[in-house]
């Protein structure tokens, strides 16, 4: 699992503080056009960092003997 953490760059820890730090201050009771957009582009883009950081995992372990002796 730790090594899934490696494949995340720093910038995408710093957006992802960025994007926390900004939800945390969003009004969800009322939210624009704007709001609603960045909250989907938010999700968009933590599923897609889960899928570049499953695919680079796999792709750094393929071929390694995974199981325990």
């Amino acid at each position: 699992m730790v090594k899934c953490f490696k494949v995340i760059k720093p910038l995408d820890w710093v957006l992802l503080a960025v994007a926390v730090f900004l939800l945390a201050e969003t009004d969800f009771r009322h939210m624009t056009m704007f709001d609603q957009i960045y909250v989907g582009a938010v999700g968009l883009y933590s599923i897609l960092l889960v899928v570049r950081a499953v695919l680079e995992y796999r792709k750094n372990t393929a071929g390694q003997d995974t199981t325990q002796k």
